[in-house]
């Protein structure tokens, strides 16, 4: 018999290092609630915790790329109204110097 633990199938019996077959350890989850038949559980979940997980999966979604951002500055290069004076190209610079490798 298989369980599934996430996404990865578990095997009910497992070998040993001798070959003989054993019990896998039950977790905690399972042991809970094995032993305390017929009862039951309940898990709330916050909105905070509901909003941070969102987060979360957008950011894993996300390629890191802030495409309008991106789609300003190629415009405002082909019109020509892309400018960077020299004290804030400088700035620049010397904050990715002061950053280092």
């Amino acid at each position: 018999m298989t369980n599934t633990i996430g996404s990865l199938p578990q095997s009910q019996a497992v070998s040993d290092v001798t070959g003989q077959k054993t019990e896998p350890p039950v977790a905690r989850s399972q042991a809970s609630s094995a032993g305390s038949a017929g009862a039951n559980e309940a898990v709330t979940v916050s909105d905070s915790a509901k909003f941070s997980t969102g987060l979360l999966e957008a950011a894993r979604s996300s390629n890191g790329v802030d495409h309008a951002a991106v789609q300003r500055l190629s415009a405002a290069i082909q019109n020509g109204s892309y400018n960077v004076s020299p004290e804030d190209l400088a700035g620049a610079m010397i904050a990715v110097a002061k950053a280092g490798p």
